[in-house]
């Protein structure tokens, strides 16, 4: 029998307040293959609400975090400012819809059945697409690894002969 009185417990970094996330699907570490030339990693990140979009803006020209606009509306910044931005940003944007949130990832071909399914059963969600992937932020009380999602497919239109 081993003793207990000389094991150490195991250190434990507490997960961030008010926050988790829900992956539907491993995102891809980047999806611009440097070819063997060297790239400045660039991350992206855009609210689908055009409001809360330029208010980011604003708030990264506030905090001189340099970054670009894409015709889209996305926002491009340097990989080495992710986590300032991240944390300083983007967090409290977040912060201010739900104060208690997890963010949900899941594949383009997926959203759709996302959001019908979160709408037909109210929950609350904002779209955001983070590294040009859609994500949506939603309270976190929801549970959606226990969704079926099959339930909310979107119905197809037939073509005509």
């Amino acid at each position: 029998m081993i003793r207990r009185q000389n094991a150490k417990p195991l250190a434990v970094i507490p997960p961030a307040a008010g926050r988790s996330r829900a992956i539907a699907d491993i995102r891809q570490s980047t999806r611009y293959p440097t070819e063997g030339r060297e790239q400045m990693a660039f991350r992206s990140f855009r609210f689908l609400d055009s409001s809360r979009s330029r208010e980011l803006r604003t708030r990264l020209r506030r905090a001189n975090i340099p970054f670009t606009v894409d015709h889209d509306g996305s926002v491009r910044f340097s990989a080495d400012d992710e986590e300032r931005v991240e944390n300083e940003i983007i967090g409290p944007m977040r912060d201010e819809k739900f104060s208690s949130w997890q963010l949900l990832f899941c594949p383009p071909s997926w959203a759709a059945r996302y959001k019908a399914y979160m709408s037909r059963h109210n929950v609350p969600f904002e779209e955001q697409w983070v590294d040009d992937g859609p994500c949506f932020l939603i309270p976190k009380q929801y549970r959606p690894h226990t969704w079926h999602l099959e339930s909310a497919s979107i119905p197809r239109r037939i073509k005509s002969a």
